[in-house]
């Protein structure tokens, strides 16, 4: 679990040392990582919080409240009658304080967020104090109205989102959000709707003091982990759509707990309306959660977009998709003709290599660079200073896809390092789709690094995938497995032609996983360098049972696709 392997690391890492570490017993990680941390000396205690919230549960919880206060009061050196209702109210004022200061500053709410993380950071005494700062427009709490914090307030319309699931790691993701036209109309992950309010009580005994404090705790919104949690997800999804219009559910790797909250708002609402993003919280998962974000944006947006007048009199538009591996280009005129091409590869230095590729195909029209509107899509977008806008790969194929071959129900792309499967409705448009990002498995660099490993380059396995007497097995779905697995093999004599048949039938059983988590459609259309790759698109064709259509150029799609966008987009089509 990344969640338990950051505690750890920020227990290991902490200088002065923490006193105590206190332990929830949510899931079978924390409790090794209770284990892990008295092993190493660390001081820890683990608190069994029930799943129900009757009497008997408070009772119970109360109980181990107690037994950690008396061990916090001994790891502290002093003791205190009224130190734990004292604690109580402080962080009452707390609460109250940090919801004042929301309505201080409704918009954006990545702002807000990043306040909130750093007063819950603070000694409660220095989070009050910020918060007065705050409050009083010093903006010691993170600085509201910065040009990257206003994201959300300079999207037109920014569609209204509930975030779900597990808690998302900073503002940043909060931010992401915004930057793609969303607004969080609810927070309901675990570092916001689920503050404590302790119920009001006469009793100034330890007894009842320790009842109300788990009675606020155990009163709390719910988690995924209660027995009550149905309840819920039902009033979530009783917002959509009237109050909101999606529902972004985040999940950490390999924690199932959340998982049973995603089928329950799938089941509800279908997969239209809710996206679904793992994500381990690192700054290395930012790339894929901004993708996923983007597109989900990009899909709820097509239905609001109208028809305007014409806003521009560019002549040519220019679509750049920057992959890992190749910069595409395609240049459309205003009819939407297409007059010009290039595939090159990307190289270090992609923006300026995607300059010089634009700056190609203006010559080759006899265009000023200010007669052309650019667009860029692909993993690099964002690294073209010179595009008026960009939009995500998904949305990109989608359009370029249809455009070639209107029939089309579903596109299976095979790029550099990431595959993806996009399923369109009856115009063309994104209803659904599954990306492979996080590992080359499915990917052009998986069938690289087997070429490498058989010492043979990429045509000569798809020549030799037709020689292939039988299919060998590749078991392992990770590179640097398979690489050793395939070396293996031709130390035992297998030949070359049955291994590339493995090679291609593992990749197979990858993009075929894909296309299940969004249901099968066809006519089915195959894009990227893979569709090229005449071996590995008889497997899968085989292996889904389907004919693939696959265009002229397969890897000018996203390019393709971004030139019709940004043309529709600047003569007042919409998206």
């Amino acid at each position: 679990c990344p969640y338990v392997h950051a505690v750890l690391k920020r227990v290991r890492e902490a200088d002065p040392p923490f006193s105590l570490v206190v332990l929830t017993d949510s899931c079978d990680a924390m409790k090794k990582l209770k284990e892990v941390l008295a092993v190493n000396g660390f001081p820890a205690v683990l608190l069994a919080v029930p799943r129900k919230r009757d009497r008997a549960a408070l009772e119970y919880f109360a109980r181990q409240l107690e037994g950690l206060y008396g061990t916090a009061v001994g790891t502290a050196g002093h003791d205190g009658d009224t130190a734990l209702q004292d604690a109580m109210n402080l962080y009452d004022n707390l609460r109250q304080n940090l919801e004042e200061a929301r309505l201080l500053n409704p918009s954006p709410y990545s702002e807000y967020f990043r306040l909130k993380l750093e007063v819950l950071s603070l000694p409660p005494e220095e989070g009050l104090e910020c918060l007065r700062n705050y409050a009083r427009g010093q903006g010691t709490g993170g600085g509201a109205g910065t040009e990257s914090g206003n994201a959300a307030d300079r999207a037109d319309n920014p569609i209204p989102v509930i975030v779900t699931g597990s808690p998302l790691a900073s503002a940043e993701n909060f931010r992401l959000l915004e930057a793609s036209g969303l607004s969080i109309a609810l927070n309901d992950s675990c570092l916001d709707s689920r503050a404590l309010s302790f119920p009001p009580g006469e009793g100034t005994d330890m007894e009842s003091v320790l009842m109300r404090l788990a009675s606020g705790y155990l009163n709390k919104t719910p988690c995924a982990r209660m027995e009550d949690r149905n309840g819920e997800i039902d009033a979530i999804g009783a917002m959509y759509p009237e109050k909101v219009k999606g529902i972004v559910h985040c999940r950490m790797p390999f924690c199932d707990l959340y998982g049973f909250d995603l089928m329950r708002l799938l089941r509800k609402k279908g997969k239209s309306a809710v996206l679904q993003i793992e994500s381990d919280g690192s700054a290395q998962a930012e790339g894929q959660f901004k993708t996923r974000v983007q597109a989900f944006s990009e899909i709820l947006r097509q239905s609001e977009k109208e028809k305007d007048e014409m806003k521009t009199s560019y002549r040519y538009f220019c679509g750049v998709d920057v992959g890992s591996t190749t910069i595409d280009a395609v240049l459309v005129d205003a009819e939407g003709r297409m007059t010009g091409w290039e595939i090159v590869k990307t190289g270090p230095g992609a923006a300026e290599t995607a300059r010089r590729v634009m700056e190609k195909l203006l010559r080759n029209c006899g265009a000023a660079e200010n007669e052309v509107f650019v667009l860029g899509t692909g993993y690099g977008r964002d690294s073209l200073p010179f595009a008026g806008r960009t939009v995500t790969e998904i949305t990109c194929h989608a359009k370029g896809v249809s455009s070639m071959f209107p029939q089309a129900r579903m596109i299976i792309d095979i790029g550099g390092q990431d595959s993806k499967i996009i399923k369109l409705d009856g115009d063309g448009r994104v209803s659904d789709f599954q990306m492979n990002d996080k590992c080359a498995a499915g990917t052009g660099r998986f069938l690289e690094v087997m070429a490498h490993a058989l010492e043979i380059d990429l045509p000569t396995m798809s020549r030799l995938k037709g020689l292939a007497g039988e299919t060998v097995n590749i078991s392992s779905m990770c590179t640097v497995f398979a690489e050793s697995e395939v070396v293996n093999l031709l130390g035992r004599g297998i030949g070359a032609p049955e291994i590339v048949a493995g090679i291609y039938s593992a990749i197979a059983n990858r993009i075929e996983g894909m296309v299940r988590r969004v249901g099968f459609g066809e006519p089915v259309v195959i894009t990227g360098g893979g569709a090229l790759k005449s071996g590995l698109v008889k497997t899968l064709s085989g292996r889904l049972g389907a004919e693939f259509l696959v265009p002229e150029h397969p890897q000018l799609a996203g390019a393709l696709g971004a030139a019709l966008i940004a043309l529709e987009e600047q003569s007042g089509g919409g998206s």
